[in-house]
């Protein structure tokens, strides 16, 4: 039963917090807010048409919530961050945390007051006990949902009054919040002095002299070496006392000449002497035989090319070719408007193909995966605008990329910073793939963890 039904069935507009849950559920969980059918029950505000309170929904694994709608869960407040959440709130990134606590609830109507019962008797008074020590206060649990007031019961009567309540139980912890981003590395330190060089060590013992070998046979004599470099002049020696001339003696007779020394060494050769000149030609010799043929010499350069010859007849036209095979176009346009926030390496889901053509590519409405059915070569290019999450404040650095079963594909990588609250910044990019071992996997994956996407657009066209 829809709202209108409910109201043409003759119900009274009579609101509650809980009805508008219920209703809520039954008609946009099943038709999404803006249906026809729907009337008040989901407008853009996510008011309740009576009490104007703010709806807040208990979470249902599978409900197909719109983003920015509310929910509990295990006794947090969540905000739905894209259409049609997956996985379950403080697990999925599909969920951000608003507070640990349940809101307060507006309280129900009072009940009718009921009767009252006889008075009792009074009892006697008993004998007061002992005061108790004051026991430790425990910490304030988690403030539970309001209830609806009951009727007022019977009076009793006055029993004694009981001994103090234990401390009640600590509340759980609540979920733990997003994890902030990567501090900036600090400068690095200045370099440190070189330390001051150590003494050198002793020096070690030398070593006792070994014995004299035997003498070697001498060797040849070698040539003569180059005159080594004049050594430095000694100290002079005292000048002795001059002697007295003795007289001259006779001459000696000449002596026989002595025998020829052997050959000296050979000189270098000396520089070659001009050339003479021509003597006259000589008488010519007898034909000698003939030698044998000897190789072919290398082929001469090309000689110009002659003019050219009378254009021959014109032959008959050839039988016609066949007719080539029109191309197939393989194509895919796919756009996603709403606001998503996969997280840090989420996939960005799409939800309406604009354009599709042929059966090589095939995409699974309301997800991200692309596949390229068949080989060949295709063209990839996407677009997306992105913005900061709720759950931090810039700047932000925000970033996509296209994957491949998976595996990022090389320059499809489109990063950002958004530097102010709720400022825009456009991704894109494109490539050229050509897959051998089809199918392959096609994806539009983000680079950050606190960045929301929107107005997301994939073009895939198979190019053979």
């Amino acid at each position: 039963m829809f709202l209108n039904d409910y109201y043409k069935n003759g119900h009274a507009k009579d609101w509650s917090e809980e009805n508008c849950q219920i209703f809520a559920r039954q008609c946009c969980g099943k038709r999404g807010c803006g249906s026809q059918c729907c009337g008040d029950c989901c407008t853009d505000t996510m008011r309740c048409p009576e009490t104007g309170q703010e709806k807040i929904y208990m979470f249902a694994e599978g409900t197909p919530y719109r983003a920015g709608t509310k929910v509990l869960h295990n006794g947090a407040l969540y905000q739905v961050a894209r259409d049609n959440p997956m996985g379950i709130p403080g697990d999925s990134p599909d969920f951000f945390l608003v507070q640990t606590e349940e809101p307060t609830r507006p309280q129900g109507p009072t009940g009718a007051t009921g009767p009252q019962g006889p008075a009792g008797t009074t009892g006697p008074t008993g004998a007061q006990g002992p005061t108790g020590a004051t026991g430790a206060t425990g910490p304030m649990g988690l403030q539970g949902l309001t209830g609806v007031t009951g009727a007022t019961g019977q009076q009793g009567a006055t029993g004694a009054q009981g001994p103090a309540g234990a401390a009640g139980p600590q509340g759980p912890a609540g979920a733990a919040g997003p994890q902030g981003p990567a501090g900036a590395a600090g400068p690095t330190g200045p370099t440190g002095a070189t330390g001051p060089t150590g003494p050198q060590g002793s020096a070690g013992p030398t070593g006792a002299a070994g014995p004299q070998g035997l003498a070697g046979p001498t060797g040849a004599t070698g040539s003569q070496g180059p005159a080594g470099a004049t050594g430095p002049a000694g100290a002079a020696g005292p000048t002795g006392a001059t002697g007295s001339q003795g007289l001259a003696g006779p001459t000696g007779a000449t002596g026989s000449p002595g025998p020829v020394g052997a050959a000296g060494p050979q000189g270098p050769a000396g520089a070659t002497g001009p050339q003479g000149a021509t003597g006259p030609t000589g008488a010519a010799g007898a034909a000698g035989p003939m030698g044998v043929t000897g190789p072919a010499g290398p082929t001469g350069p090309t000689g110009p090319q002659g003019l050219a010859g009378p254009t021959g007849a014109t032959g008959s036209q050839g039988p016609a070719g066949l007719s080539a095979p029109a191309p197939v176009l393989h194509a895919l346009v796919s756009v996603s408007e709403g606001i998503q926030a996969p997280g840090g390496n989420g996939l960005i889901y799409f939800t309406d193909s604009l354009f599709i053509k042929g059966t090589d590519i095939a995409h699974p409405m309301n997800t991200g995966k692309f596949s390229l059915v068949t080989n060949g070569t295709y063209e990839i290019s996407y677009h997306t605008v992105a913005t900061n999450s709720a759950a931090v404040n810039p700047p932000v650095p925000v970033g996509v990329h296209l994957t491949a079963n998976y595996v990022v594909i090389p320059g499809t990588t489109s990063l950002a910073t958004v530097s102010e609250k709720d400022y825009k910044v456009d991704l894109s990019g494109s490539t050229f793939i050509t897959v051998t071992d089809a199918p392959v996997e096609i994806g539009l994956v983000t680079e950050t963890m606190y960045g929301q996407f929107s107005d997301s657009s994939i073009t895939i066209r198979k190019l053979d």
